[in-house]
């Protein structure tokens, strides 16, 4: 006796696989990218942050020094929409600290606006004590 090859009813098994396993391969795969997109603006407004304080610790720094500082990280990370606040950096006197806050909004800086739950900015704050 012959059998039958099974060739013809695994093509439809094939495709059915594929009606399934392929979205949540996609909806695994968007979400991966948005969860780096997420971690690298988390620590651009971090680095941001840091660096325009220790700009503004420098003897003789301005505020624009220190917001100069922090835009450069921005504009060179490609990070639009973002606001930065600093404190008086020039009537700060010797042992106060200084803080500088930057907040990014996060639907300008994403390729998947809107895709995933997401806070709508992020915030980073730093904080340092003026040495000079």
């Amino acid at each position: 006796m012959r059998r039958k090859s099974s060739k013809r009813s695994r093509h439809g098994m094939a495709v059915a696989e594929l009606g399934i396993c392929l979205p949540v391969v996609v909806l695994i795969l968007m979400a991966a990218i948005q969860g780096a997109e997420m971690m690298f603006l988390k620590q651009t407004v971090a680095i941001a942050a840091y660096e325009g304080c220790r700009a503004a610790l420098r003897p003789n720094a301005t505020n624009e020094i220190a917001v100069a500082a922090a835009a450069s990280v921005l504009n060179d990370r490609h990070i639009e929409g973002a606001t930065i606040e600093a404190s008086k950096f020039t009537t700060a006197k010797t042992g106060k600290d200084v803080t500088i806050s930057i907040t990014a909004p996060v639907a300008q800086n994403s390729t998947l606006q809107g895709w995933m739950f997401s806070p709508p900015t992020i915030t980073s704050s730093v904080t340092m004590m003026k040495e000079y």
